[in-house]
């Protein structure tokens, strides 16, 4: 009975952190562009009625880009093990999608996006956003 109790305080007490995790990463990110190092949009994160994570362009802070607006960059992520993953994520300068992973920088805070052309990972770039 003793071994039962600690269980499901450890399960909750997980439950609970990842929670947090997850909602760090929800709400409005600057992207910046990793070859110039230049605030380039604003993504919003958020959480929708069918429990997947999605992120679209609310805000182009780069000059003549307003139709980008709406873009949906972050589509059909899951939150597992203490990540946004199985889903895609678009990249409106090449129009391409790729395999995507989104996850918070414990020392930073900040957000880091990767996108690749393999689900594992290894094939790919990654971004850092800051929190607006």
């Amino acid at each position: 009975m003793k071994k039962l109790i600690i269980s499901i305080v450890v399960m909750l007490a997980t439950s609970v952190a990842l929670s947090a995790q997850v909602e760090k990463m929800l709400g409005k990110w600057t992207t910046i562009d990793d070859k110039t190092n230049q605030a380039v949009s604003v993504v919003e994160i958020y959480k929708a009625d069918n429990g997947l994570y999605y992120g679209k362009l609310v805000e182009m802070l780069v000059e003549g880009e307003d139709n980008l607006i709406g873009t949906m960059i972050i589509k059909d992520m899951e939150f597992k093990k203490g990540a946004l993953q199985g889903g895609r994520v678009y990249d409106p300068d090449s129009g391409n999608t790729y395999y995507g992973t989104v996850k918070i920088d414990a020392k930073t805070g900040d957000l880091i996006l990767r996108g690749s052309l393999d689900k594992a990972g290894l094939l790919g770039r990654s971004q850092t956003w800051k929190r607006r």
